[in-house]
Formats: C-alpha cells, structure tokens, sequence
C-alpha cells in the first residue's frame, strides 16, 4: 500500500512538470496573406497562375505546371483555435491529354 501511494505521488510530481502554452491573441499575430503552395515541380507543359480569378492569381505566373498538379491557396482568415492561416482553395492543373493537344487550366475549389 505504501508503495502505491509513493508512485502516486511521484507520478502527480511529474504532471506538474508540464507547461501549456496558448495561441497569442490575433491581434498579435502577423496578418494573413493569401498565397499558394505548389505540390509539383514547374517546367512542365501545363498550368500557368495568374489572371483576374482570386486564387488562380495568387498561383505562379512565370511557371508551368503539368496537368494533375496540386496545389493549396491559403487565405487572409486565421483559424481562432490554431491560430494558422486558414486554406482557401485547392487547386489542380486539370487538362491536356497524352498527344498535349488539350488546353491546360487551373481549376480552383473554396
């Protein structure tokens, strides 16, 4: 018995050990910027970024990205719990076939 309230106590001795830390109050955090993450390496005949769409335009315009691309548009909203930057969209380079006569796009979904 006695040694069971000996690794009792030992045991709470270490939970005190812990810390907890909390999401720093939005207000000082940095603010959330949209941009896009890309899941593929460019050079290949496809996708291009750009425009007047609001997330294909976060998406590079001075690369190509072959069909079946991915990528991720994180948004201007920061998740309270978290306290990341929310995603916005997911995008894919949809298009093209095997002979590369069909026209690539970005195709984006909030």
């Amino acid at each position: 018995m006695t040694m069971r309230i000996l690794f009792f106590l030992l045991g709470c001795a270490a939970c005190d050990q812990a810390t907890l830390t909390t999401t720093p109050d939005a207000s000082e955090m940095d603010a959330c910027t949209m941009h896009a993450s890309v899941f593929c390496e460019a050079g290949a005949q496809g996708c291009v970024g750009g425009g007047s769409d609001p997330y294909v335009g976060t998406l590079p315009s001075d690369a190509s990205f072959a069909p079946g691309c991915k990528a991720n548009v994180i948004g201007t909203e920061r998740d309270p719990v978290s306290g990341v930057c929310k995603l916005a969209a997911t995008c894919t380079c949809n298009g093209g076939d095997d002979a590369g006569d069909a026209a690539t796009a970005w195709v984006c979904t909030p």
